[in-house]
């Protein structure tokens, strides 16, 4: 809902509600093979997995249909859903400002990020319901367009110079999101197989307690509360899966600054030249991308890599 505040000014809010459905899913069982982990032996009965599995004949003990390898499926069976609140304002031509501030609280909660992809656990797929990629909590976005006051009163060369520069540039400020997949995003990662049993799935370790979040240096949080789950094998709960949702780290936020400085010479009534300078991470910031979720790494909980440094830009256009 927008309307005019006046002849130069323009505000409004809106409610978005968006829900989404019969989204293709896929998933693995079990096939002939059987993993006890990552072969360091860091768990009693590490060896026990090996019993029985001298030939493809023991497997069949174990699969969930005897005589078949690898089994995947595929449902349209997922869905997720979007809701927001927007608001914004938008003035033109006050004092020689024009521009626009939008401001949107939202939450996005899915199962899986897009089509086709794959569930971290066949058995339960509400282990990967949570918040996704799209959910960036607070986004703020500013543009603008200011006539600079300098010299415009002049004549003759000071003004053809000094006066009728304008000066325009965006600002962009977001929270950061927790989804998989997302360069800003954050989602743990425990490489060994946690059945047993050779499928596709994909683990996250357990968490004790909350989050601790550091943000010194490249360090975006402390691992210490986090641990490799026991696998099923080993007599671990939940087929050996970690209790870490999917959105229990919330990565870097983001704030750009972007600013152009230009200027157009008349040199006759159909002939000018365009000069124009550029910006673009305005102010330097170092703003972190993506931080290492992958549990036993050496980096794992620290920003790996940012978002690009100032650039700076200059252009001319001759037009006639």
């Amino acid at each position: 809902l927008y309307r005019p505040l006046n002849n130069m000014k323009t505000g409004g809010v809106g409610l978005i509600t968006t829900n989404g459905s019969a989204i293709s899913t896929t998933g693995s069982g079990v096939d002939s093979r059987c993993i006890e982990g990552d072969g360091g032996g860091k768990y009693t009965g590490d060896s026990a997995c090996t019993v029985g599995f001298t030939n493809n004949g023991g497997f069949n003990a174990y699969r969930q249909y005897p005589g078949y390898a690898d089994i995947k499926e595929s449902e349209n069976n997922s869905n997720g859903s979007y809701n927001s609140f927007q608001t914004g304002l938008r003035i033109q031509n006050r004092w020689g400002l024009s521009g626009e501030i939008d401001y949107t609280w939202s939450h996005e909660i899915d199962l899986l990020p897009d089509d086709l992809s794959s569930v971290s656990n066949p058995w339960i797929l509400k282990y990967d319901k949570g918040s996704g990629q799209l959910d960036r909590r607070q986004v703020l976005n500013i543009n603008y367009m200011y006539k600079l006051p300098f010299f415009n009163k002049e004549h003759g060369l000071v003004h053809s110079i000094a006066g009728g520069w304008e000066i325009s540039g965006t600002i962009q400020a977001q929270s950061g999101s927790p989804a998989p997949g997302n360069t800003q995003g954050a989602e743990f990662s425990a490489s060994y197989d946690p059945v047993g049993l050779g499928g596709g799935y994909t683990n996250r370790p357990n968490i004790s307690g909350k989050v601790k979040y550091v943000k010194s240096g490249v360090k975006w949080f402390d691992p210490s509360n986090f641990s490799v789950p026991t696998p099923s094998w080993a007599g671990g709960p939940n087929l050996g899966f970690g209790n870490t949702g999917k959105d229990a780290i919330v990565g870097p936020r983001r704030i750009n600054f972007t600013t152009s400085l230009y200027k157009s010479f008349a040199i006759r009534e159909a002939m000018h030249f365009e000069l124009r300078f550029e910006s673009f991470n305005t102010f330097n910031h170092t703003q972190f991308k993506y931080i290492n979720n992958t549990l036993g790494s050496s980096d794992f909980g620290n920003a790996t890599t940012t978002w690009d440094p100032r650039n700076l830009e200059i252009g001319g256009k001759f037009v006639f």
